[in-house]
């Protein structure tokens, strides 16, 4: 909420209007208030980002586990070409 007010998400579509003649008369158009719908998506990216986080760490430690570890391999196996697949996997302790 602003001084001025909320901030609202509005979608508006506008069409031109014909005459009987096929002429240009005016306009016509739909408005709609997005609001609700905006503010759910915003949510839904929150706790979709809070999911992510949970099923990459360990709830207690909030240290990575092991999906977290495969992901990141498999990304980089992704980096190196069909052809040429070698690779050093270095795991420090």
């Amino acid at each position: 909420m602003y001084a001025c007010g909320p901030i609202l998400a509005l979608s508006s579509s506008k069409y031109p209007l014909y005459d009987l003649d096929g002429k240009i008369m005016g306009t016509w158009g739909i408005s709609r208030d997005m609001t609700k719908l905006v503010m759910a998506e915003e949510e839904a990216a929150k706790a979709n980002a809070k999911l992510k986080l949970l099923a990459m760490t360990d709830d207690l430690t909030k240290l990575f586990n092991q999906r977290h570890f495969y992901d990141s391999l498999e990304k980089m196996i992704s980096l190196f070409p069909a052809k040429r697949r070698k690779a050093c996997l270095r795991i420090s302790a």
